[in-house]
């Protein structure tokens, strides 16, 4: 299967979400801790089709900046939101950017997973360099996350249902660890519960109202982390 064809079984069933106008249920507590302000410059880095992006810069009035490697989710951005003037979209790999204190805000949701561990390390140094004096990171990132086994993924292939390829397991205390080493300072941690608001995008409000013990099994963290003057710790910059 050409990538282009995985990118967009991907993508399907999100763009069915937000066409009945459903966002992931953590929505307001991403757009709470990214706190975007007019005039600001900020970077959304693996953006996917522009959802989170598309928000920040209309709604608030900040210069967006969205990357993203998937040529098939940029085409999408710009198809749904490519008339909004203080939007930018550009196809990118995260681990080529070279920008130095260029942005006020990151935004890195869903990301830091698809990477390597050595990858992951590298990404959170160059967010550090983009960032300006005191600039803020808005962190995503799976817990309690089966997508990186093998067993699951090949399953998964077996029952034809297209998966994001995760590379790296995070708990709390390790995203926690890493965010500290890149030299940033965590000011909030908010978890959030996947397959409970997958449920309640796919199910009627009557059966998804019935006691779930799933919220249980699968989430996300999200975090708001600012930069520290000293930088990275040694480890990263060798």
């Amino acid at each position: 299967m050409r990538e282009e064809e995985t990118d967009e079984r991907l993508y399907e069933r999100m763009l069915r979400g937000l066409k009945r106008g459903r966002f992931p249920g953590d929505f307001d507590v991403k757009l709470r801790m990214c706190d975007p302000r007019p005039g600001e410059r900020i970077l959304d880095i693996g953006c996917g089709i522009g959802w989170f992006a598309a928000a920040v810069a209309s709604r608030y009035g900040a210069d967006v900046l969205a990357i993203d490697a998937s040529e098939y989710a940029m085409s999408e951005a710009r198809r749904r939101y490519g008339d909004i003037n203080n939007l930018d979209f550009r196809v990118s790999d995260a681990l080529l950017i070279e920008y130095e204190e260029t942005f006020d805000k990151i935004v890195c949701l869903d990301v830091l997973e698809h990477f390597s561990n050595k990858d992951a390390r590298i990404l959170l140094k160059k967010i550090h360099t983009a960032l300006r004096e005191g600039g803020s990171l808005v962190l995503c990132v799976p817990i309690n996350d089966v997508w990186h086994l093998p067993p699951v993924r090949r399953l998964a292939g077996f029952l034809n249902i297209p998966t994001f390829e995760h590379k790296t397991f995070f708990s709390v205390r390790r995203v926690e660890m890493e965010l500290k080493q890149a030299g940033f300072s965590i000011e909030e941690l908010s978890p959030w519960f996947w397959l409970e608001d997958q449920l309640r995008m796919m199910l009627p409000h009557t059966i998804y109202s019935l006691p779930l013990v799933g919220k249980y099994l699968v989430g996300s963290v999200n975090i708001r982390a600012v930069k520290n003057s000293r930088g990275p710790s040694s480890f990263l910059r060798q």
